[in-house]
């Protein structure tokens, strides 16, 4: 457009001007016109080329913003699974260090009520020797127990018997009926033979915890550690059914990502690689970040 102005301009003043101004004249106004045309075209070029980067400079621009965006927005994304995956641990530690202090809590009550027992009988055993002291300071001889009745008379007529001794006298006095063990007494005598190696005792004890307490507070444990000793007496089937009674068992515990882990292994000796596989991917989908999932992971890429 205003090359066409120019060009009309020119026209107009050739027109209005060429019957006064001689060819001088004339040909510098040309020329000036040419030379404006030049620079008009020169501004036109400036003024595309001027396009053509602000184009590309704003293509540039939305592309940075846009790869600034999708980066930022995945770091936060991996952030968040980071730290749900870190959550996830923290609890699974809590848990297991809750039910560990509320095992070192029963520990403590029965060390201490053993401790008042002992301290009941030492008080009863000061009171007697503080009475017989008292009769001593009077000048009282000291009534003889049967204890000593006993030993003064053997001592003075003893007796020779040629008789045989009889099964009474040889095992002594019947034993006492033993006491009913408390419920944590019970369980943690059966996790001592198990942390000890004596699996029968162990297994033993903790069928006895479950008759009696089928509601107790370590029945979702007991589960556990007999699933663990049919796994190591190879009765996989078994474990396999102890295991799943664990994870079974409403509300978190500590030890279900290993039991899964541990159906998984069982499946795998079982030579059932399908029904392994399964648990071993439910692992890793249940309990991101932890070390059963590690395994789990390890266990399959072994298998591909």
């Amino acid at each position: 457009m205003k090359r066409a102005f120019l060009t009309l301009l020119g026209i107009l003043l050739l027109s209005g001007c060429v019957s006064t101004m001689n060819a001088d004249e004339y040909s510098t106004l040309k020329i000036k016109i040419l030379n404006l045309e030049t620079i008009v075209k020169e501004q036109d070029k400036r003024i595309n080329e001027l396009q053509q980067r602000l184009s590309q400079t704003e293509k540039k621009l939305e592309e940075e913003v846009t790869n600034r965006f999708l980066e930022a927005q995945s770091k936060l994304l991996s952030e968040v699974s980071d730290l749900k995956k870190d959550l996830q641990l923290l609890q699974s530690k809590f848990e297991d260090i809750q039910f560990q202090k509320e095992a070192q809590s029963d520990l403590q009550a029965k060390t201490l009520e053993d401790i008042n027992t002992r301290l009941s009988a030492l008080e009863l055993k000061i009171k007697e020797l503080e009475s017989k002291l008292e009769g001593y300071s009077k000048g009282e001889s000291p009534k003889p127990n049967k204890e000593t009745q006993a030993n003064q008379t053997t001592t003075e007529t003893p007796k020779v018997s040629t008789k045989e001794p009889t099964s009474n006298q040889t095992q002594g006095a019947p034993e006492k009926p033993k006491e009913k063990l408390t419920e944590a007494d019970l369980y943690q005598q059966a996790f001592i033979l198990f942390d000890k190696g004596d699996l029968k005792g162990a297994k033993k004890l903790w069928e006895e915890y479950l008759r009696l307490y089928p509601k107790g507070k370590w029945v979702p444990q007991t589960h556990f550690y007999l699933g663990e000793i049919y796994f190591k007496e190879k009765d996989y089937e078994a474990a396999i059914l102890e295991y799943q009674k664990l994870i079974e068992t409403p509300g978190p515990n500590p030890l279900k990502p290993k039991a899964m882990l541990r159906q998984a292994e069982a499946f795998l000796a079982l030579k059932d690689k399908k029904a392994a596989e399964i648990l071993l991917k439910k692992v890793i989908k249940n309990y991101p970040g932890s070390k059963e999932a590690k395994e789990a992971e390890t266990i399959l890429k072994r298998l591909r």
